[in-house]
Formats: C-alpha cells, structure tokens, sequence
C-alpha cells in the first residue's frame, strides 16, 4: 500500500507494508538483572549500576535522576529527566524495569515522597549493540504515562565536547558503593562522584580501538567510578558552587566497564552530542512537553493513528529511506506497554529535517504473533496521515 502526504512545499510518498509472524501470546517478562549478571550480548562489558568513591549529595542537587524499578520496586537502572513527560536512560537497560521513579532520594524511605509512573513507551537507539563486542549506541527514551512537575536536564549538543583531557565530570546515582565484585551494597541515599574525562584514543588503549567508537566517552579518577546500579544515569558538566540545577548539562549516559574504579580501565558513557539529533528527533515525536531549548518545528512529522487490540506489546514499527534502506524511526515489538491494550494513540514519526526537500520512505508495521490489528483481539486498526 502506497500512502503520500503533501504539503505546499514538499511532498512525502511512504510505502506501507504490514508484517505478520506466527509466534505465540506469552505474558510480558520484566526480567530483573543482577549486579554481577554479564551484558546479555556482549561479554566483553560490565554493566554500570553504582557509585564507587563518591559522597552523598545533597537533597535537591540533582531533582532530573530518575530511579527504574521493577515490578516489586527495586532499584534497576538510574535515568535522568530530559522533557517533563521523557526520561533518558541507557538501551541495555531496556527489559529491567517496569516504572519510573523521580523525585527520590532515600530509596530506601517507605515514607519519602516522590513520583511514580508506568511506561507508556520505549524506544532504543536503532543501531544499539549494532558494534560486535561493545555497547554501541547504548541509548533509550521512555515515554512516562503522566508528568513530571520536577526540571529536567539539558543536553549536550556538541559531538565534540567534553574534548579536554582530565576536564572535571559528576556522575550522580544510586548502587553498589563497593568495588569488589563479589560484594554488593547498594547506596540507600543519592550519591554523587567527580571523575575526569579520558580522550577516547587513550580509552582505546584499555580495551581496544574496536569497541571505544564515536558514539561512547570515557571518564575515570582515582578510586572513584560509576558502578553496578548506574546504568542509564547520568554523566554531567556541574559547575561546582552553583546549586541551580538548570544550569546543569548532560554530556553521558552511564554504559559499560571492566570491573569498578580499576585504574586500568575506565568507565565508558554513552556520548550525548554524538547522538543528539537522534535524541531530539525521537523527544520531539514522543514528547508533549518539550524544553524550550528544543526546536521541535525544525522536524516534519508523518502521524500514525493506532487503535490496539488487546496485546499492544505484538506491535512495532520501522520507517526507512527508499533509496538506501536507511532506518530513521524503529519502534520494535514490545516497545508499548500493556497499559495501552484497546488504547488509541498518535505516533509522531519524525523524518528528515525540512533542509533535505522531498524524499521517498517505506513503512512498516509489525504484527508479531501473526493475526494483525483485528477483530477478535479487540477491532485494532492503523491510519497514517
């Protein structure tokens, strides 16, 4: 099926193709991970799920770090609030955690005040784990069922910075406070540690050039380290002295390492700039409730109209170039939650930026158990305008 949409200026044409496979319904599983489970994927990394060295920050300091816990509450992974309805975490993390958490503190408080949400939306980085070997790419929005009346962070824009060799860094988070890997103790109270910014090319020589790529950043210090229960949090330019959090810029996202604060290899960070057209692109589609800081009319947008079924989590799409089978938007099975079931939503698909005229794109929808958007399951049904 051949859908186009027109505009005075351009025109889009977008080949739609619908996907059926024959698997069966099976329950969503959350599975929980360890701090000592290996990278599902890539055995050469660790994940990052603690802060090592690091002291307890003040209440208030850092109001955008999210918690994602899983369904019996526990910590998992950390994030970091980037649109009042949008969190940023890492792509690895993507199975962990069944609802976020912001506004916390003391974990550990059965009393402490703080907002709870359920995931109304995933979405990966299309090119994560794309790097044999490594954590390529390892970034993730999430889409919260509700908003935040907390700040968020902003982000870094330049693919080039940080760039200056030893530059001072925080990482702020919850986990495991000891290095050694059979020990595990997890930080009750935020925490917050200074590390310093390792050039890539120096990184490269710890764990070679082929797993430290363009898309990831290094920082390290003298037994300090994020650790197990960072994962997806936050790596920050803080100025120190100023308590104003908006002043705050986000230049990582906690990724992968060999072991805790070992001084021979250091932590590795998903790079913000690098990747933040993607990241704009894909918080312009999601968000209702962009930064202003964010141009989100710099983007076109096609919108697809979705009525589920019953089994919302059967459902993925993809829009690709035409002409070189670029991926530009993936939203792979299981990216929306069961709390969508007989739901109707818009998806905002964004496309090229309005510099690049008129283009060519294909479509796909996904049903994955193989019965498509019908009938029986609850008269689902799509439309894209």
């Amino acid at each position: 099926m051949m859908v186009s949409i027109g505009s005075a200026s351009r025109s889009y044409c977008f080949m739609a193709v619908m996907l059926l496979s024959p698997l069966s319904h099976f329950p969503a599983v959350f599975a929980s991970t360890s701090a000592n489970d290996p990278p599902s994927s890539h055995d050469v990394s660790t994940h990052r799920r603690a802060i090592i060295g690091g002291t307890i920050a003040p209440r208030g300091k850092f109001p955008y770090v999210a918690s994602l816990v899983s369904a019996s509450g526990a910590h998992q992974c950390g994030g970091s609030l980037i649109a009042n309805d949008i969190v940023l975490s890492a792509a690895h993390c993507y199975s962990a955690f069944r609802k976020v958490e912001l506004g916390r503190y003391n974990i550990d408080d059965e009393d402490e005040e703080f907002e709870s949400y359920s995931v109304r939306e995933k979405v990966r980085h299309p090119l994560y784990g794309s790097n044999s070997g490594s954590e390529s790419f390892d970034l993730m929005l999430i889409k919260l069922d509700g908003v935040s009346s907390l700040p968020s962070v902003r982000l870094n824009d330049d693919a080039g910075a940080p760039n200056v060799d030893g530059a001072s860094l925080v990482v702020a988070g919850w986990g495991d406070i000891d290095p050694r890997a059979y020990v595990q103790e997890l930080a009750d109270e935020l925490r917050e540690v200074e590390v310093k910014y390792v050039p890539n090319d120096e990184c490269a020589e710890a764990y070679g050039s082929n797993l430290i790529t363009d898309d990831m950043m290094c920082a390290a210090d003298i037994d300090e380290d994020s650790c197990q229960g960072d994962s997806g949090g936050p790596l920050i330019v803080h100025a120190y002295g100023d308590d104003d959090p908006s002043n705050d810029v986000q230049v990582g996202v906690v990724s992968w390492g060999t072991g805790c604060a070992d001084p021979n290899y250091p932590g590795v960070y998903a790079r913000v700039g690098e990747e933040y057209d993607w990241i704009v692109q894909n918080l312009c589609a999601l968000s209702d409730y962009p930064p202003d800081y964010i141009n989100c009319t710099y983007y076109d947008y096609a919108t697809v109209r979705i009525q589920f079924d019953q089994y919302p989590t059967d459902i993925g799409m993809k829009l690709e170039d035409n002409l070189d089978d670029t991926v530009l938007f993936d939203r792979p099975t299981s990216s929306y939650g069961n709390s969508l079931a007989l739901q109707t939503i818009y998806e905002r698909i964004p496309i090229y930026s309005k510099e690049r005229g008129d283009q060519t794109y294909r479509f796909t929808i996904e049903d994955s158990y193989g019965d498509g958007l019908c009938c029986s399951q609850g008269d689902g049904s799509y439309e894209l305008h």
